[in-house]
């Protein structure tokens, strides 16, 4: 009980404002929460969804955020691969699903096409256009977490947004209160929470209505459709910096499942750093070479034929271009120092000599003659 407290005479504040109030609330213990969190994400989908975390996936009409959302879970709950990468959980996880937008018949299909039969499904609490008071009350909030409660998911799925709440779209208080009262409990609870919801007319200016519907949030992607199988999850915002800014998905049939395309340039920056491994290494020899031995004879003077000019300065580049690829393949090669390679030119003048110094600042960083 909390005493009503007369300004005009002495009172111990700290009995009679209430330590039993105090109680109800505890600070963070830090040994705690050291020993129990990480400084890296903890995924329940890779890439996509942290546990603990608020997200928000949109788009506009008919792009497939329910679909992919519910393949998704599916796999989730099951244990199964996520977009055709290994289930790092190594068991189905729980999931609850509140779904105000797709009819029961769709839902079936979708699950009996992704190659589910109801055996499969024990983990997917799915609960088709539940009659729950809106999710931005004090009532709606108790509802949705006496179901949290029984069913211990490990992420709570809204299909969609504006459908759960009851106050108006365009209201800031309505978003304000849904987290307030619903979501904030929830993420204390641990529970990762993904909402679903459209986008508006102009893609770029985020969900439709109230700003104030991605102030909770910590990842929000938007949903791009090309053609019939090829959809992207494009990054609108995140809070930790953990999420890549693209997630390419191809859908496939038969059954019916999302797999993540590997971005091309993870595959461009690997194969750079092997081409520049190679090219260190045969830029070493050479310089190793050079340091070891004495300078070769330069080999035969081309005719100074005008006709053969183009020829020689080609045949040039190409003695160059022989010594790299001869280190990949034969090992150590013989040096050329800058004289050798302006003989092989066919001629003396200035121009040659900037020429071939311009080769070997490019391949090896200095003239090799200095």
């Amino acid at each position: 009980m909390v005493a009503v407290i007369d300004y005009g005479q002495d009172y111990d504040t700290t009995a009679d404002l209430g330590t039993d109030l105090a109680d109800l609330y505890q600070p963070i213990d830090w040994h705690e929460l050291w020993a129990t969190t990480s400084a890296e994400p903890d995924w329940l989908v890779p890439d996509i969804i942290e546990r603990g975390r608020l997200h928000a996936i949109y788009a506009p009409r008919k792009h497939k955020k329910s679909l992919v959302t519910l393949v998704m879970v599916a796999a989730l709950a099951t244990g199964g691969p996520l977009f055709g990468r290994p289930n790092p959980h190594n068991r189905g996880l729980r999931v609850l699903y509140i779904d105000i937008e797709n009819a029961r018949d769709d839902i079936r299909q979708r699950l009996a096409d992704a190659g589910y039969a109801p055996d499969d499904l024990a983990n997917l609490a799915y609960f088709s256009f539940p009659s729950l008071p809106g999710l931005d009350s004090l009532s709606g909030a108790e509802h949705l977490l006496a179901l949290v409660e029984r069913h211990r998911p490990e992420l709570l799925v809204l299909d969609t947004t504006s459908r759960v709440v009851t106050g108006k779209e365009n209201d800031a208080d309505t978003f304000r209160a849904l987290y307030r009262y619903a979501l904030a409990p929830v993420k204390a609870r641990g529970v990762a929470v993904l909402r679903l919801d459209h986008a508006g007319k102009d893609v770029t200016l985020g969900q439709r209505g109230s700003s104030a519907k991605g102030d909770d949030l910590d990842t929000a992607w938007v949903v791009n459709v090309r053609g019939d199988t090829r959809i992207t999850l494009r990054l609108d915002f995140q809070r930790t910096n953990h999420h890549p800014e693209t997630v390419e998905l191809l859908q496939r049939a038969s059954p019916l499942r999302f797999i993540e395309k590997q971005p091309r340039s993870a595959l461009t920056n690997a194969r750079i750093n092997e081409l520049a491994e190679k090219l260190a290494t045969a830029v070493g020899r050479l310089a190793s070479e050079a340091t070891r031995s004495p300078t070769p004879a330069p080999p035969p003077r081309r005719p100074n034929d005008s006709d053969d000019a183009h020829s020689g300065d080609n045949a040039g580049y190409r003695n160059r271009a022989d010594v790299l690829l001869g280190s990949f393949a034969k090992g150590p090669v013989r040096s050329y120092s800058l004289s050798d390679l302006v003989s092989s030119h066919g001629t003396s003048d200035d121009g040659a000599r900037d020429r071939v110094r311009n080769q070997d600042r490019l391949f090896g960083g200095r003239p090799l003659d200095g």
